[in-house]
C-alpha cells in the first residue's frame, strides 16, 4: 500500500471515527429518490445564490432546512461512521455551494480554528451534524486536533521524502540527457528566421 493510501485510511479511522472500514465501501441507504433532494436556502447576495452559514450551529440549521426530513432521520439512526458515505454527494455540495474553496465566512470560521482544507471542513460539518442530531458532544477541539495531526504527519513525511530525494545520487546519463535537451532548446531558440 503506497503512502497516500495509508494516509487516506488513517484519516478515515481518525477523523470520521470509523470503528470499521467496511462502512466506506457501502452504498447509501435505499431511500426513495425524493429523500435525496437538496433544497438550499436562496440568497441573491451569495456567490452561488445559496445561503452560506456563518458558523457550525448555523450550518446545522441550514442542513435541517435543505435536507429532507427522511434523510435527516436516516442519518440520525445510522452509525457516525456512515457519514463518510455523504462525502462525495452532500459533502461536495457543501464544499462548492458554501464556497469553502474560496474563503466564505464559513471557511473563515474554520480557518480561525486551524482547519484550512475544504474537505476537512465538510468532514467536520458532517460528523458534527451527526453528533448534533444524536445529542452527543461535538468535541470540535478533538476533531480539529485530529485533522491537524494528519496534516502535520503528512508534512513531516513529505519533508522526509523530499530530503531523501535531494540526497539520492543521480545517474550521469540522465544529467547528460538533460544538458543535451537544454543545449538543443538553446540552439533552436538562437536560430534566426530565414
Amino acid at each position: 500500500m503506497n503512502m497516500s493510501a495509508r494516509i487516506a485510511w488513517r484519516v478515515l479511522l481518525c477523523c470520521s471515527t470509523a470503528a470499521s472500514l467496511h462502512y466506506a465501501a457501502q452504498a447509501l441507504p435505499e431511500l426513495p429518490p425524493e429523500a435525496y433532494k437538496i433544497t438550499p436556502t436562496p440568497d441573491a447576495a451569495a456567490p452561488f445564490r445559496v445561503y452560506v452559514p456563518k458558523d457550525l450551529d448555523d450550518a446545522f440549521v441550514e442542513l435541517k432546512k435543505m435536507l429532507s426530513p427522511l434523510l435527516v432521520e436516516d442519518m440520525k439512526h445510522r452509525p457516525q461512521a456512515d457519514m463518510i458515505l455523504h462525502h462525495h454527494g452532500l459533502g461536495t455540495r457543501i464544499r462548492n455551494n458554501w464556497v469553502l474553496w474560496a474563503g466564505s465566512r464559513l471557511s473563515e470560521h474554520f480557518s480561525a480554528q486551524g482547519i484550512t482544507h475544504p474537505e476537512d471542513m465538510s468532514g467536520i460539518i458532517l460528523d458534527s451534524f451527526w453528533r448534533h442530531l444524536n445529542g452527543r458532544p461535538l468535541d470540535l477541539e478533538g476533531q480539529v486536533a485530529c485533522y491537524r495531526a494528519y496534516w502535520d504527519k503528512l508534512s513531516w513525511q513529505s519533508r522526509e521524502w523530499s530530503s531523501a530525494r535531494k540526497t539520492a545520487p543521480r545517474s550521469r546519463s540522465s544529467s547528460r540527457q538533460r544538458e543535451s535537451a537544454r543545449a538543443r532548446f538553446w540552439r533552436s531558440s538562437q536560430k534566426s528566421p530565414g
